[in-house]
């Protein structure tokens, strides 16, 4: 048989399918992330408009 000019690998396999879940534990954190967020998304707007920022920016940039 002759020698091929270029020689293609085989592709690599697919990544590995990892499903995760809340433990009982972590399921306790919904509330109070929840509460974190809510209080976030009231207070973003505010905070920004004293920055200059328009809402949504990420603070540091201007």
């Amino acid at each position: 048989m002759a020698a091929a000019p270029a020689a293609r690998p085989p592709p690599p396999p697919p990544p590995q399918h990892v499903e995760y879940a809340l433990t009982e534990l972590g399921k306790t954190l919904q509330a109070p992330l929840a509460a974190i967020c809510a209080w976030a998304v009231t207070h973003q707007p505010a905070e920004a408009a004293e920055d200059g920022r328009p809402a949504g920016a990420p603070a540091g940039e201007v």
